[in-house]
């Protein structure tokens, strides 16, 4: 059905040819998750106690082996580029451990480890050379020595010829050179003159055997030349040429040159496996290898059907019966697996592999793009069918004890309800029935409780469901939950009423009616009473279609007024003019009251009605969204957190609605609802919360915009219907008028008119019906708008928050992003693309996607989300409103960038920065940096700072009893550190001037060796300069990791240098970025730093002019004067006393 409705959008070849791509694109993303998930379970099968080799067989003999490499690259990128049959050698033993690793290999990976097992060790298995290199194709040969050399360091070639010897060496040589034939020409005259050849070169020859000849003739020639070259033979001799070869050649040449008269591969690898299951015992390693190298199960298949020729048995019933052993059951399993039609664990069912097989897309050719459009939704359904089968597993698993068998697995539980749709979750129920015998709730209320319990049972539920029970909860036992009839009923619907009420007379055998009337008959509860029985009422007797009466709202105002006013509260009439209105009709009601009164309905409802009754009225008078963003924020103000509230409104909700809930809930109070969830919600529960409103399922989205295009396509079989109902009504007019035209003369006036009236009284309903038909339509486009547009915001937060994680704070503010085609590859992984492409992908596929744009700027490189908003303002285009098409402002965007080319900028108002760049502020560098004052003075005398000097050298503790001046004496050209924080090689000279001026450097040097060090001296550094901030960062800071301060156009930002930033702005490599930077600066250039932003310190306003000036040097003195004003008494009195000291040690 959604297929249908997906093609009943379609606008000629383009839209089918779009269609096409789009489903493509959502199996490649189904895809590429079971592989994930694959690369995952393997993992979890090897960890912990034991090897669940059940689930290895599941996935490394469940999967093609396109498949498999995809989840080896995903295992790999998990695990620091370990690579999958690594994990699987010490796993398990035997012929299985070598199936699973085979499996997992390349299959020229393979075929690399099968020269190496057969070279190996003591001697050569020449049948394992042969049976690996007669299978290869010519590419295949070459890819192997290439592979071989690349991986081992020596040639294959080399390494085969020093291995073997004689005709044999020739045989595989002879291979190895790639030139086989591998057409399917077939020369008569030539295979006669080479049968003569063969039979002169073998037992025509009494000189012995030319070797060379048989090789030479048979090696090069396709197999079907071969096979003609066999039947000259025996036609000619008697003989068959295959018995030639054995009297004339030994064992392993002769196996070689009797496998290239095999028909093709399959009869080869056929042959093979019988052998291998011949006589007594049976050969594992052989069976392994040929299903483990065969590289696909079409071709595991083919062997099948020709085993079964060469036997007249099935290769299945052979492999039971060789391989019944007692300890044999899991390897019995992965072989039954690898020729099984299809195989039982394939995702696809064998679907893409149909798939593969077409020829590629002609977009002139309708029927073929219809083939391969039901190919590929067969192919999708299978898919889904296969994660919900993987999900059911992973429930169970985790309901039994998870990966250690004890206890629930909470988060495993979580990670799989909360990362579905509804309908999605409704798939896996029915595989948890099937495989478990058991619904999925049943299992979930076994193993859960409290809210945890609800959150998930609530999930997996029907909108419906979901309704109902939150119902029979609320009112079951003793007490009435009334906030959980208000939050259940008001908001909903007149079409969702009636689905409650179906569903909880079916669930129950109760009526609802009945349920609340008894439940909320107390003496003070009868306003509440007459609420909520006439809000279940409106599903009989209100049309949620009906357009706005504005004359109707006009009076209901009136009336409204005149039940509020004056003595008492005319109740009954206020519950009836509410409620027997439709939501839009109430939005009037409410627009025109507020109007005439000068204050809301509201206000006026809250004056005149109390309790249960008056949150009831208030609820059903608000959006629904709205009601549920108030009752969210409700829920989470104030002490405690109403965690039944919290589970009520967003367990009931499906995915597209919640993107929808989060938009303005966000729009409203200005904060994600994420972020304030994650304040107030723990536990297992806040876990599940949290999962449910923020998780993505495998699609995307994707899924739940096809449920709305199923609504469309129900509007459209409408449609379609009512024209046939028309002709049905001109007909039967027809017969009316040819009936008139047969009654008698004397017919009266009366009956003439009664005719007319009724004919006016069908063309009405004929255009009310339509009416209808037109509404429900439109209806239903705008939900499937709203979803879409839901589903979009919602992958693009995903996506902010992913980019978050990955370079830090999010900042808000307004930017014009100039769209460049290389940074959106980049930041979206679509590998590289020219710049017209890369917006070509934006506007069709990425905008859908959330895909965020990556853009530099004179401020850094940024990753921003477009604002909608912004770009239609910009560009004069109005927003929608209620009911006008195309109903969002997404819909109304992509319209807009669809419609022209690249536009110069794109709006942008929230962005992470990737890095940003500035000139660095010196001042601000110096607040946060007081412990760096003594590098903005001239460096003075100074004792060695005893703990930074045993931090940086810890030999000073170990080998010189924690004495620096002992230290010292032994490393006298090492920098030191001083107590006054300045750093550098001490200044012997300066040493020498000022305690031993009749000495020479180097007999001063000698007397601090000997005996000077004792007294531990002040010592003076040999660049004992002020420095400037970026001489600091230069020498010192860099190296350290210190963090720089900047400021540019958008604010004042602290990070650490960025390589990769740099380079980017410079255009040069990020290795290079260090040393041009400074190289720079030494030239006396004022360029622009760039950092990885770890804080924004504070936003300019928009309009902010930022001076041009680097680091400025008047206020840099300043500074500097004002930091050595700050130390000037410190520093005097330290000068007097070092005075006093050196006297003493002059003295000494």
């Amino acid at each position: 059905e959604a297929l249908a409705a997906k093609r009943g959008e379609c606008d000629g070849d383009d839209g089918l040819k779009g269609l096409v791509n789009e489903i493509q694109s959502e199996n490649e993303l189904l895809t590429d998750y079971i592989a994930r998930r694959d690369a995952l379970e393997v993992h979890h099968a090897c960890s912990g106690i034991g090897t669940d080799e059940k689930a290895l067989t599941r996935v490394l003999c469940g999967r093609t082996k396109k498949h498999l490499q995809a989840v080896d690259g995903h295992y790999r990128e998990a695990h620091d580029g370990k690579k999958l049959f690594q994990l699987l050698k010490g796993e398990t033993s035997g012929s299985l451990n070598k199936m699973f690793t085979w499996r997992s290999m390349e299959l020229v990976e393979f075929r690399a480890a099968m020269m190496d097992a057969a070279m190996d060790g003591f001697g050569t298995d020449e049948d394992l050379l042969t049976e690996t290199l007669v299978t290869c194709s010519n590419a295949e040969i070459t890819e192997l020595r290439e592979y071989y050399e690349a991986t081992r360091d020596k040639s294959l070639m080399q390494r085969i010829t020093s291995e073997t010897s004689g005709e044999f060496k020739m045989f595989l040589t002879k291979l190895l050179q790639a030139e086989k034939d591998e057409s399917e020409d077939v020369d008569e005259g030539a295979a006669e003159e080479a049968a003569e050849k063969l039979y002169k070169a073998g037992v025509g020859n009494w000189w012995g055997t030319d070797e060379a000849c048989f090789i030479d003739i048979l090696v090069p020639a396709n197999r079907k030349q071969c096979a003609a070259i066999a039947t000259a033979y025996e036609n000619a001799r008697g003989k068959s040429l295959s018995k030639a070869i054995d009297k004339e050649f030994g064992g392993d040449t002769a196996n070689g040159l009797n496998a290239m008269l095999c028909a093709d591969k399959v009869d080869y690898l056929a042959k093979r496996l019988r052998k291998a299951m011949k006589g007594l015992g049976t050969d594992e390693e052989a069976i392994c290898r040929v299903l483990a190298g065969a590289g696909c199960f079409e071709t595991c298949r083919a062997v099948a059907a020709r085993f079964m020729e060469l036997e007249d048995r099935s290769l299945e019933d052979a492999l039971k019966s060789e391989l019944g052993g007692l300890f044999e059951g899991d390897f019995r399993r992965a072989t039954l697996a690898m020729v099984a039609d299809p195989p039982p664990h394939e995702p696809t069912r064998g679907e893409q592999r149909k798939v593969d097989e077409l020829p590629p897309i002609d977009d002139d050719d309708a029927d073929g793009l219809n083939a391969r459009l039901d190919l590929l939704m067969v192919t999708n359904d299978a898919l889904k069918e296969h994660i919900a089968f993987q999900d059911a597993h992973e429930i169970w698993k985790a309901c039994n004890g998870g990966w250690t068998g004890i206890g629930t697995d909470e988060e495993a539980l979580i990670a799989v309800i909360g990362n579905r749709t509804k309908d999605q979750l409704d798939r896996v129920d029915m595989q948890y029935r099937e495989l478990f015998g058991k619904p999925l709730a049943e299992e979930i209320k076994g193993e859960t409780s409290g809210n945890f319990k609800d959150m998930l049972l609530l999930m997996q539920m029907g909108m419906a469901e979901c309704d109902a029970y939150l119902l029979h909860k609320a009112t079951e036992g003793w007490g009435t939950d009334e906030e959980a009839l208000i939050d259940v009923i008001a908001p909903k619907s007149p079409e969702r009423l009636r689905e409650m009420r179906d569903m909880f007379q079916d669930r129950y055998d109760k009526s609802l009616m009945d349920v609340v009337d008894s439940e909320t008959s107390g003496w003070f509860e009868s306003d509440f009473n007459g609420v909520i029985k006439a809000l279940l009422s409106r599903s009989e007797n209100v049309d949620e279609e009906t357009e706005v009466d504005d004359a109707a709202a006009a009076e209901a105002a009136a009336a409204l007024k005149t039940a509020m006013s004056g003595v008492g509260t005319d109740e009954q009439a206020v519950i009836d003019i509410l409620c027997k209105a439709n939501t839009t009709q109430i939005a009037a009601i409410r627009t025109v009251f507020e109007n005439e009164n000068g204050n809301s309905l509201e206000s006026w409802l809250e004056g005149d009605f109390s309790g249960n009754a008056q949150d009831t009225l208030l609820a059903l008078c608000a959006p629904p969204i709205d009601y549920y963003c108030r009752r969210l924020r409700q829920a989470m103000d104030g002490i405690g957190t109403d965690e039944d509230a919290i589970t009520r409104v967003l367990g009931s909700l499906n995915k597209a609605e919640l993107g929808v809930l989060k938009g303005r809930f966000f729009e409203k109070y200005d904060i994600d609802l994420d972020e304030r969830l994650k304040q107030d919600v723990g536990g297992s529960w806040g876990k599940a919360v949290l999962t449910w409103v923020s998780g993505v399922d495998p699609t995307l989205g994707t899924e739940e915009e096809a449920q709305a295009q199923q609504a469309a396509l129900e509007a459209i079989e409408v449609q379609e219907e009512a024209p046939a109902e028309e002709e049905e009504e001109s007909d039967d007019d027809a017969k009316s008028e040819k009936d008139d035209d047969e009654d008698e003369d004397g017919e009266d006036e009366d009956e003439e008119e009664e005719n007319e009236r009724k004919k006016k009284r069908r063309e009405m309903q004929k255009r009310k019906r339509r009416e209808q038909l037109r509404k429900k339509k439109e209806k239903a486009l705008k939900k499937q708008h709203l979803r879409k547009a839901a589903a979009r915001c919602a992958r693009e937060r995903r996506l902010l928050k992913e980019a978050v994680e990955e370079f830090g704070e999010k900042i808000r503010v307004r930017m014009d992003a100039e769209f460049d085609g290389t940074l959106y590859c980049k930041q979206n992984d679509l590998g590289e693309r020219s710049d017209r492409a890369a917006w070509r992908h934006f506007k069709k596929k990425g905008f859908w996607k959330g895909n965020l744009i990556r853009f530099a700027t004179d401020d850094g490189v940024f990753i921003g989300a477009l604002d909608l908003h912004r770009l239609l303002d910009e560009h004069e285009v109005r927003k929608p409103r209620g009911d006008e098409k195309p109903y969002t402002v997404d819909h109304k965007a992509e319209k807009l960038l669809l419609k022209g080319g690249k536009p110069d900028t794109l709006p942008v108002s929230l962005v992470i920065p990737v890095c940003v760049s500035g000139r660095i502020e010196q001042h601000t560098f110096k607040q946060r940096n007081r412990d760096l004052a003594p590098f903005w003075k001239k460096a003075k005398k100074a004792k060695l700072h005893i703990s930074r000097m045993r931090a940086r050298y810890p030999e000073i503790e170990e080998d010189f009893d924690d004495d620096p001046y002992k230290w010292l004496r032994r490393r006298m050209k090492k920098k030191v550190i001083l107590q006054s924080g300045r750093t550098g090689k001490v200044d012997w000279e300066w040493y020498q001037e000022k305690y031993k001026p009749n000495k020479s450097v180097r007999r001063a040097m000698q007397f601090f060796k000997r005996k000077d060090w004792k007294h531990r001296p002040k010592l003076q550094i040999v660049n004992r300069d002020k420095m400037t901030v970026w001489e600091y960062y230069r020498d010192v800071g860099y190296k350290q990791g210190r963090t720089l301060f900047i400021k540019n156009g958008l604010g004042r930002f602290e990070g650490t240098f960025s390589e990769e930033g740099y380079a980017q702005a410079n255009e040069i490599d990020a290795e290079e970025a260090w040393d041009h930077y400074k190289s720079a600066r030494e030239d006396g250039e004022k360029p622009k730093i760039s950092l990885n932003c770890m804080h924004t310190l504070k936003l300019f306003p928009q309009d902010f002019e930022v001076p041009d000036s680097d680091e400025e040097e008047d206020s840099e003195d300043e500074d500097s004067d004002a930091f050595d004003g700050e130390h000037d008494d410190s520093d005097g009195e330290d000068e007097d006393e070092e005075d006093e000291e050196d006297d003493d040690e002059d003295s000494d």
